[in-house]
C-alpha cells in the first residue's frame, strides 16, 4: 500500500506518492542533531529503516 500526500494545485488537489524515508529523515533531523557521537548519527536512520521497512527481520 502506497501512502499519498495531498498537494494543492491551482483550483484542485492532486495526490502524490510519499516516500516514507524522506518523512523519516525530516522527523529524525532534530533528534540526530542532539546525538553527540558521529557513528550514532550515521547509523540511527539505517537501524530505524530496518525496523520500519518491509521484509524479514
Amino acid at each position: 500500500m502506497t501512502r499519498c500526500r495531498i498537494l494543492t494545485v491551482g483550483w484542485g488537489k492532486a495526490m502524490a506518492p510519499v516516500d516514507w524515508r524522506e518523512d523519516l529523515e525530516d522527523w529524525l533531523a532534530p533528534l540526530l542533531a542532539e546525538m553527540g557521537h558521529k557513528k550514532r548519527r550515521m547509523w540511527a536512520p539505517v537501524y530505524l529503516q530496518g525496523l520500519i521497512g518491509r521484509g524479514e527481520r
